[in-house]
């Protein structure tokens, strides 16, 4: 009986090994870059957003691994974190979901490029168009999550002889939310 359940095992044993462990995570991690962060890095871009919240069921070590992926590649920035959306203040911060969250500056090229002129085309010229119907000479928008890259958008207003600012300044308070200000006069 020894003998044969000896036999049992290593049969077991051979049919039931997983794969090399050091393989597997740099396929899972390629797997996740090109499955869920290249993907929800390109629809928030062509939303005009400067940063994507993706949903951790929980917060294994291999996400550590794609956070420093990740900040390996020049103009982006991850964190694992607790979710700080505004609509979740009514749960405790233990209670909040953990995400990993992914910005991008402007050394992102492309993907930064197409956020900037996406942000102006979605949500400041229609907020400047409405507000100068109203006979307002300026507008504030709601940042969802401040990030560098408004700055970009802001130059880029700048350049074309509005005033646009974040409030309060990045420098200043540590703020919990800041709104975007846009003003404009031809004097």
């Amino acid at each position: 009986i020894l003998f044969e359940s000896a036999q049992f095992f290593s049969l077991c044993m051979e049919n039931a090994l997983l794969p090399e462990v050091r393989q597997l995570h740099k396929e899972t991690l390629d797997a996740y870059m090109e499955k869920t962060v290249r993907p929800a890095i390109e629809r928030a871009s062509s939303e005009g957003y400067f940063h994507v919240k993706i949903p951790l069921t929980w917060n294994a070590n291999g996400y550590n691994c794609v956070c420093d992926n990740i900040n390996q590649e020049q103009g982006y920035n991850a964190k694992i974190m607790r979710d700080d959306d505004p609509e979740l203040g009514y749960l405790a911060e233990h209670e909040r979901p953990m995400v990993l969250q992914i910005s991008w500056l402007p050394a992102a090229g492309e993907v930064h490029s197409k956020t900037v002129s996406t942000c102006v085309e979605k949500f400041i010229r229609p907020a400047v168009e409405t507000a100068s119907k109203q006979g307002q000479f300026e507008v504030e928008l709601p940042l969802p999550v401040y990030t560098e890259g408004y700055k970009s958008v802001c130059e880029l207003i700048n350049q074309q002889g509005y005033q646009a600012a974040i409030y309060p300044a990045p420098t200043e308070v540590a703020a919990r939310y800041r709104t975007f200000r846009i003003t404009w006069s031809a004097e």
